[in-house]
């Protein structure tokens, strides 16, 4: 199992450079177009983290006057 993730993680590096090193222009693309679909869900997490670390700190807040 392990083998054949390996195996498929190097052949898409190795396609990757190949791309990259012939065509740069769609090697480019396809970075863009990596990104145009991790962001969002990566921004809208790092939000909900930020709300959460809010939510955090007010309750040890609560719990140290409380004590």
């Amino acid at each position: 199992d392990l083998t054949v993730c390996l195996r498929t993680g190097v052949e898409r590096i190795s396609e990757n450079l190949h791309i990259s090193a012939n065509e740069p222009s769609l090697a480019l693309y396809r970075l863009q177009e990596h990104v145009r679909r991790a962001a969002p869900p990566t921004v809208a997490r790092r939000h909900h983290v930020t709300q959460l670390h809010s939510q955090l700190q007010g309750t040890c807040y609560d719990v140290e006057y409380a004590l």
